[in-house]
């Protein structure tokens, strides 16, 4: 059975979808507007606003695009490629400097 949200969709006019989708998209960000950075990715956390995990222990959940492998494929493939196109003495130093800062930890 078709749920209510799928059916009022499909009778509106695209037009009206955008304006709809604008209208939240807008008010989305009125909220978020005058936050600091902190303050704003603690309510994105807080809320559930990119989902929730499985895992209810697991703190910080950035949504199922951030495991789908469609996504960080795509995104691994570009770091793959930018790296690459980096002079071995650049890549050396980045070396250094991810090993620098893994030790800090």
């Amino acid at each position: 059975m078709p749920r209510v949200k799928t059916i009022i969709k499909s009778i509106l006019p695209p037009p009206v979808l955008k304006a709809i989708q604008k209208y939240r998209r807008e008010k989305n960000l009125a909220e978020y507007q005058n936050l600091s950075t902190q303050q704003v990715f603690t309510k994105i956390y807080e809320s559930g606003a990119w989902g929730r995990p499985d895992d209810r222990s697991q703190k910080y959940y950035s949504g199922s695009g951030s495991h789908s492998s469609a996504v960080i494929s795509t995104y691994i493939d570009a770091i793959c490629k930018f790296l690459s196109s980096l002079e071995k003495s650049r890549m050396s130093q980045i070396s250094a400097a991810a090993t620098f800062l893994s030790v800090r930890k």
